[in-house]
C-alpha cells in the first residue's frame, strides 16, 4: 500500500471509531439525564487526540480549500489523564464548526 492509501485507511478507521463514540454518547446522554455519567480518567496522548480530531474534519476542510494546522506550546505534556473520547468529541465539534463557518484561510488550533 502507498502512504496515501495507509493514511486513507487510518482516516476511515478513525471515522468508524468516532461513529461508535457518537453512538455511545447518545446512550450516555440518556444516562446523563438520570445523573449517571462517569468520565474516564485514563492516560492518553494529547497530540494523538488532536491529530485524530483533525483527521475527522480534514476532508470537509479540503473540499473548501482550507488548511488545518495545529501547534502544541512547548512544555505541554504529551500524556495527560482524562476522558480521551470526550475531549475528541469536543475538539471535533469545535473543528467542524470552524470549517463550516470559515470560507477561506487557515484555522489554527
Amino acid at each position: 500500500m502507498t502512504q496515501e492509501q495507509k493514511g486513507d485507511i487510518e482516516s476511515i478507521r478513525n471515522g468508524g471509531e468516532a461513529l461508535l463514540a457518537l453512538i455511545d454518547d447518545i446512550l450516555e446522554f440518556s444516562r446523563a439525564e438520570k445523573e449517571k455519567v462517569e468520565l474516564e480518567l485514563k492516560p492518553f496522548s494529547l497530540k494523538h487526540c488532536i491529530e485524530e480530531s483533525l483527521d475527522m474534519v480534514v476532508f470537509q476542510a479540503s473540499k473548501k480549500k482550507l488548511n488545518l494546522t495545529y501547534t502544541v506550546i512547548y512544555g505541554t505534556p504529551d500524556t495527560i489523564v482524562g476522558d480521551h473520547g470526550r475531549l475528541r468529541q469536543i475538539l471535533v465539534n469545535l473543528l467542524t464548526n470552524a470549517v463550516k463557518f470559515t470560507d477561506k484561510g487557515t484555522y489554527r488550533c
